[in-house]
């Protein structure tokens, strides 16, 4: 699991630190990231959560009927929703299997999967048939109305004590976060060129370290935009 130790020390080790001094210190590096690469990073591979939402409940309710608030327990930001699930009760009601085989052979077999198959295509049309819409920040209009409680499953923001990255993307993220400070660092650094240190003066190269920190941001942001996305779109 990342967390903030590991991310300062990834960035100010490429940085040149400690043989190098840094013009920021821990908590306004940390803080940079929080408010610029989690969100960017966010936008492409966001954390997937789940939330229960009771639409009986007063803190959900709305002005509008149909129109439902849900929180994040975290209080990060909401980006989108992937899914919502709701009870059987609609897929009884179109004829469904209420429970799967315990055998039967081939003909048994055969005929749950006719009525799987029908009631997939009566749900599609069905009157009763729950469709959702998500509305930001944190609303979710719902018709019709469900009768009990549902399950939303959502996009988010990290978490900004970066537990939430996943470890496939753990390298991609400090990379990222890495090119971001080295950015903003550069920026301030070209306002001179050398700095003292116990080893001498040195040369700093703002422009350089510029350009290699935003050719490595386009190279993972390039790489992130063609993942597939967690909301699936279905037509048809």
């Amino acid at each position: 699991m990342l967390n903030e130790q590991q991310v300062l020390n990834f960035v100010k080790t490429r940085l040149g630190y400690p043989n190098l001094p840094l013009e920021f210190n821990d908590d306004q590096i940390l803080d940079y990231i929080r408010m610029n690469t989690i969100p960017e990073f966010s936008k492409y591979i966001p954390d997937v959560h789940e939330v229960p939402l009771d639409t009986s409940d007063p803190r959900s309710q709305t002005e509008i009927d149909n129109v439902f608030k849900f929180y994040d327990p975290d209080d990060l930001t909401i980006i989108d929703i992937v899914e919502v699930y709701f009870s059987m009760a609609e897929w009884a009601i179109v004829g469904h299997p209420i429970i799967g085989l315990f055998g039967g052979g081939n003909e048994a077999a055969a005929k749950y999967l006719q009525q799987v198959d029908e009631a997939g295509t009566v749900h599609k049309w069905a009157y009763l048939r729950e469709t959702y819409e998500f509305i930001k920040p944190n609303k979710i209009r719902i018709i019709p109305v469900p009768n009990g409680p549902v399950t939303i499953r959502y996009e988010r923001f990290h978490h900004p004590d970066f537990s939430t990255i996943e470890h496939e993307y753990i390298k991609m993220f400090l990379d990222l976060c890495w090119a971001d400070v080295a950015i903003w660092l550069g920026g301030i650094r070209k306002y001179y060129r050398t700095i003292n240190t116990p080893f001498g003066e040195i040369e700093l190269n703002a422009d350089d370290l510029i350009s290699d920190a935003k050719e490595t941001r386009s190279n993972i942001i390039e790489k992130i935009s063609s993942y597939p996305p967690s909301v699936i779109v279905d037509r048809g």
